[in-house]
Formats: structure tokens, sequence, C-alpha cells
């Protein structure tokens, strides 16, 4: 639109309104108000009178899975990760300077009465193909390194003895003894399993595996912080970082992920639209105080700036200017 020519009259009561409204946000009282006026009726609102989780979705669904993480956050993320494992207090904070001593003993006490659990999970390891290998080889190169080292070195004579016999049971089987040894621990290794899981299981009683946790608690609670964050302090760590980003961007790209985003916030919906927006504020801690006490406070800079740099002055002149040289205001200025 094409403003006339300016008239001193209405630049005078543009620039009155904007230095009333530059005092008024100026004025930490007069805001405080407003974001507690604002905040009330915001908590009598239901969440369903927003709208619908549809454009939720939409822009997680945007930032956060259709888009990878951008280089430089990773970047940051690797700095922050660095200067946490290099900050200096770590070296005179020990790990129970940190974590609570009661709330450890309540994790134990947890864990050590999960008895079902415990047992599915020894269960799954015993019978695991890779436990049956190694297993195998370990019994193999026990029992070998027994007839290798014990035997004969403690008897001189055994050895030539031990070495007829093998050859003798070599020749009368037609396979070394080696390969014997093999094939038996090979046929026997179930029931070594299933013995290896009795043994386990019984021994593993809740009280013993409380008391383990116990134990292991008193050896890692002197640590220093330094030693438990020495691996993140070295070269690798963009490598790791860079090696969970590429988990992290397979997930984003599944269709898991994506039905996943929206079922949950569409379980939320359904289970909260109801409620008003104080029962969010209340999720998220937001009450009358902090928003006195430190939301104002965190963007009264923020304010400040917007006001002494001139950015306010210019937007509200924009906009004032618009309305009073608009030809129906000019009709009705014309009336006074």
């Amino acid at each position: 639109m094409n403003q006339p020519l300016k008239n001193p009259i209405i630049e005078q009561l543009i620039d009155s309104q904007i230095a009333f409204l530059e005092d008024f946000f100026n004025s930490e009282k007069d805001i405080n108000n407003e974001v507690l006026s604002l905040y009330h009726w915001l908590s009598s609102k239901k969440i369903k009178e927003f709208g619908t989780p549809e454009p939720i979705y939409r822009c997680i669904k945007k930032q956060m899975l259709d888009k990878a993480i951008p280089s430089i956050l990773l970047e940051t993320l690797v700095q922050h990760i660095h200067f946490s494992a290099v900050y200096s207090p770590n070296k005179n904070t020990k790990v129970s300077h940190i974590i609570d001593v009661m709330t450890v003993d309540r994790l134990a006490q947890f864990i050590a009465n999960k008895e079902t659990s415990r047992q599915v999970f020894i269960h799954f390891i015993i019978h695991h193909p890779s436990f049956s290998t190694i297993m195998s080889q370990l019994v193999q190169q026990a029992i070998q390194q027994y007839f290798e080292d014990n035997l004969s070195s403690k008897i001189s004579s055994m050895n030539k003895v031990m070495k007829v016999g093998k050859s003798v049971f070599e020749n009368m089987t037609d396979a070394t003894l080696e390969k014997t040894i093999s094939q038996y621990v090979e046929k026997n290794i179930l029931k070594l399993g299933q013995m290896s899981e009795h043994v386990l299981n019984k021994h593993l009683t809740n009280d013993r595996l409380y008391h383990l946790q116990a134990e292991l608690w008193h050896q890692v609670k002197d640590t220093a912080l330094s030693q438990v964050t020495q691996p993140l302090s070295t070269d690798n760590l963009p490598e790791l970082v860079d090696i969970i980003n590429d988990f992290w961007n397979a997930f984003r790209q599944t269709n898991y992920a994506k039905t996943g985003l929206q079922d949950s916030l569409n379980t939320w919906y359904d289970q909260n639209k109801e409620h008003t927006l104080n029962y969010l504020f209340q999720v998220l801690n937001i009450d009358e105080a902090f928003l006195q006490e430190e939301f104002v406070a965190l963007f009264k800079p923020i304010v400040t700036q917007l006001i002494s740099g001139g950015y306010i002055r210019s937007r509200i002149y924009s906009l004032l200017a618009n309305f009073y040289y608009h030809e129906n205001t000019l009709k009705l200025l014309k009336q006074i």
C-alpha cells in the first residue's frame, strides 16, 4: 500500500505508542503480570482445544526423522563429552561422591530379586552356540595342558610312558588323542552346559547376587572419575560418536521409528486430551514461581537487546504506520 505524506500528528502518536510499549517491555513487573496472566489462561484450557497430535508428529518427523543430525551438532557433542571426560575436578571426585549408596543398594536388591529373569538369562547364555564352542575349546585346552605340562613334568619317566600309550591308542583307534578328546567333549558339551546352568542357578541365589553387587560397589566406589572417564578422553571419541550416529541414521529411516512415534503421540493424546494444560505444566515442573523467578529473568536480556538495538521500534513503527495511514483510519481521524 502506498502511504501518503507523513502527518506530524500521526508521527507523534506512533512515537508515543512506541515509547509506551518500550517502557512496558522494560518493566519487569508488567512483564511478570502478563506472563502470569497468560499462564493462568493457558492452565484452564484443555489440551484438545489446541488441536490434534498430527501437526506435532509432522514437526518432530521433519526435524528428527527426516533429517540427519547436523555435523556441527555432532562435533559439539564430541567436544562436550571430551570436556566432561577431562574435567579437572574428576581427579578428586570419587564415584561415591556422585552416586548415592542407598540408590545403589536399592538397585542391587531390585536386580537380585529378579530370579526368573536371571534364570532365563543364564539359560540363554549357557545354551548359546558361542558359549558351547568356547566351553568345548576351553575343556579341550585344559585336558591337553594337563597331559603336556603337569603329568610329564612331575614324573620324568611318565613322559615316555605317555608317548607310548598315546601311540598305541592312536594305532588302535585310528584317531589322534586330541581328536578323540575333542569328539568326547563335543558329545558331552550339552551335559556340561546343563550342569553349568544348574550350578550357576544354585550358586547365584538372590542373597549371593545381592552381595556380589555389594562387593562390586565397594571395589569401584573409591575410584576417581578421571579413571572412569578415561576411555572417553581418547582420540577414538569422534569415531565412537560417528558409529552411534550411524545407528541412529539407520533407525530413524525405518517404518518402525515413524509408526512408533505416531502411535506414541496418538496414545498420549487420547489419554490426556481431556486434561488442561495445567497438567502438562505439572509434568514439566513449571509453576508460578519458576515463571516469575527464572523464565522472565532468562528472557529479560533478550528483550533489552530488542529495545536498545531498535528492532522493536522498527517493527512496531511499520505496523502502526500501516494502521494509521490506512484510508479507513484516516477517515476516522478526520472526524476527531
